[in-house]
């Protein structure tokens, strides 16, 4: 139990910190071309990049684990 606690905040931690940094970088790029804002790409990129990078990152924290047992 205490391993999936492990799983999910790192899960979690990365989501948050690599879907708020691109969301904000993208963000900055359409500001710079279009000179607007809009809040529904943001969501799009946070969800949709945090969510890959704290599947692959879960991923990869399991793959380690599995490695040091053996």
């Amino acid at each position: 139990q205490n391993q999936m606690k492990k799983e999910n905040k790192i899960l979690l931690k990365q989501f948050f910190i690599s879907g708020s940094i691109f969301a904000i970088l993208m963000a900055g790029f359409y500001y710079i071309l279009e000179d607007k804002f809009e809040i529904w790409r943001f969501l799009f990129h946070f969800i949709s990049f945090g969510l890959i990078m704290g599947i692959l990152a879960r991923k990869n924290y399991r793959k380690k684990m599995q490695e040091s047992e053996h």
